[in-house]
């Protein structure tokens, strides 16, 4: 393999991390232009109303959700023991699939249960949750409040499983679909809102993050078990 002469670094694998780098960008401004995209199609179909806050309200809580179970922390510090298990668990050793997937397989049957233990429980407490998120609205509002949060709280599920899919195809190298995959997360909320939204309203808007959540991870599921990550759910 010959090297960069001015850097030193191989050059398939320097061309790698250039076709990654560039992909990753192309993806993350893809969904930043559907993000205002969405938010142009929301405003012009909610404006300023109750409805729209009534959204708001109810997105807090799978929202929450999912940052405390599988976002920001989790995300970062799955990438380098992902990329310690590809290694074979040693400085040097040569990349082990089986192991990768064994460990990945284990961390996404934890983190599903874990979010879906977390969504059930407020969808039990929802009444309750709403108090806290929906103080100011009126009780007709917040009976509509309730049947939001439940309807949402499938995205966590969705979302989280996805996002440990995201780091286990970013170690094994394929960067096209974990760039993309927030792009249909965004889309299909635009979606819902222009589409669905006229005639279900707030229901419509929150079928489109249920769905662009399913998205997110399907497309991502796909590509795993096309690099053989197993059906079968795992815990050890």
């Amino acid at each position: 393999m010959s090297m960069h002469p001015s850097t030193g670094v191989p050059r398939r694998e320097g061309g790698q991390i250039v076709r990654a780098g560039a992909m990753l960008f192309v993806g993350l401004l893809a969904s930043r232009l559907l993000g205002v995209g969405r938010d142009v199609v929301i405003s012009a179909q909610f404006g300023t109303s109750g409805d729209l806050d009534l959204y708001i309200a109810a997105f807090r809580i799978p929202d929450l959700i999912f940052t405390l179970i599988s976002g920001g922390a989790l995300g970062s510090a799955l990438v380098p023991v992902f990329a310690r298990a590809w290694n074979g668990g040693a400085d040097g050793d040569p990349p082990d699939p089986d192991y990768l997937d064994h460990l990945a397989r284990a961390v996404l049957t934890a983190v599903t249960l874990i979010a879906s233990a977390g969504a059930l429980t407020a969808m039990v407490f929802a009444p309750y949750l709403v108090e806290i998120v929906g103080a100011g609205f009126s009780p007709d509002a917040r009976l509509r409040l309730v049947g939001l949060v439940r309807l949402m709280l499938v995205q966590p599920i969705f979302l989280g499983a996805g996002e440990v899919l995201t780091r286990y195809l970013n170690v094994r190298g394929h960067f096209a679909v974990t760039a993309f995959a927030p792009a249909v997360y965004t889309l299909a909320i635009m979606v819902g809102a222009a589409v669905l939204g006229p005639i279900l309203g707030t229901t419509g808007l929150a079928l489109g993050v249920v769905a662009g959540a399913i998205g997110f991870l399907v497309i991502q599921l796909v590509a795993s078990l096309r690099l053989g990550i197993s059906r079968s759910p795992h815990l050890a």
